[in-house]
């Protein structure tokens, strides 16, 4: 989502419906590894709050609250995303479930070892980033993105330099156009940028 800072209107916020968001949810009804919550604005909302839950929501700057999903469905029309959390160890797993899915319109990736998100098809980070680069009148091919995770797979595609962290899924690195030296932790970005843009000139 963009939004306007001087006005604080919304741009561009592709929403999920909530007829396919249900979809989501009743496909993992009877998954008893995964814990389903919506999130709509900074508010995740699940089926059973729990200390877990609690620490991840935080981590992500979110209002964890428990509800009824398919009650908060019937009331809105659209909402954010799905999102699914479970145990880091069945992420190949999950993501084999997840193609799986029998709804059009919609992307899924993970955003961490333990999540997985199901959106509207264009609400991703390749969509802000060409949204972004049109308004400030820059050229596609002269943007750099870098990312690590599934969901920073349509940034760096989009990007005309799109650089995968050393820390990065396979995946990942295997769409980018090149991959960093260093992690994360050992400031990577800040390494790749130093060396590869400031001090190259680009």
């Amino acid at each position: 989502m963009f939004c306007d800072l001087k006005t604080g209107e919304e741009i561009n916020r592709y929403r999920l419906g909530s007829n396919k968001a249900k979809a989501v949810l009743d496909f993992y009804q009877n998954v008893d590894w995964v814990a389903r919550c919506i999130v709509d604005g900074a508010t995740r909302y699940t089926e059973h709050l729990d200390e877990a839950m609690r620490k991840d929501s935080e981590i992500y700057h979110e209002l964890p609250e428990e509800t009824d999903l398919y009650a908060y469905l019937r009331a809105h029309d659209t909402v954010d995303k799905i999102l699914l959390m479970f145990d880091a160890a069945r992420l190949t797993e999950m993501e084999r479930s997840a193609k799986q899915i029998p709804v059009e319109g919609i992307s899924s990736y993970s955003s961490a070892a333990n999540l997985y998100e199901f959106s509207h098809k264009l609400r991703n980070k390749g969509t802000g980033l060409q949204y972004a680069a049109e308004h400030f009148h820059v050229p596609m091919e002269n943007v750099w993105a870098f990312g690590d995770a599934t969901n920073d797979l349509a940034m760096i595609e989009a990007a005309g330099h799109g650089i995968c962290m050393a820390n990065g899924y396979e995946t990942v690195k295997q769409k980018a156009d090149d991959v960093t030296r260093y992690t994360n932790d050992e400031d990577g970005l800040a390494r790749y940028v130093q060396a590869h843009m400031l001090e190259a000139g680009a």
